[in-house]
């Protein structure tokens, strides 16, 4: 009777642990989507603010268009941010949240000169956006690797 009842429980504990294993490898996958998604919304975010931000030195609604992309790449970058990462991705998730705190910084001040009227050709060539993005990218390709 003792040996049926560690037989089933050490089977039980198999296969719980297996379960286990597949749900963390869905979570890292799954975490691996999320990133690349949102790296490929920053990468875009990088490429077409620039052009958006000249745009806005010359017309008033273009400021506003402006003002909207830097507020939905800030709504952006603090999703992701709370995302929970799987252990095995943590790390990496750690340090997209602290280049994420980077690009934000630069898009608040982006915002900071917008609503003081100053935007211009100095604040663009000196807050670069794509930098911080360029290392979220390569961060994510780490992650994308967790997942081969």
């Amino acid at each position: 009777m003792n040996r049926k009842l560690t037989a089933i429980f050490l089977g039980l504990t198999l296969i719980l642990s297996g379960c286990s294993f597949l749900e963390e490898a869905n979570n890292t996958l799954s975490y691996a989507n999320d990133a690349k998604d949102y790296v490929n919304k920053a990468i875009a975010f990088a490429e077409e603010v620039p052009a958006k931000a000249e745009k806005a030195m010359q017309d008033e609604q273009a400021v506003d268009e402006l003002k909207q992309e830097l507020e939905t790449m800030k709504t952006e970058i603090n999703e992701f941010s709370k995302l929970e990462a799987p252990r095995i991705a943590s790390d990496l998730h750690n340090k997209i949240v602290e280049k994420n705190e980077q690009l934000e910084g630069k898009i608040d001040e982006y915002l900071k000169h917008i609503e003081n009227g100053t935007l211009d050709e100095t604040v663009l060539n000196h807050e670069e956006l794509a930098k911080p993005i360029a290392d979220i990218k390569n961060l994510v390709d780490q992650i994308k690797e967790l997942g081969n």
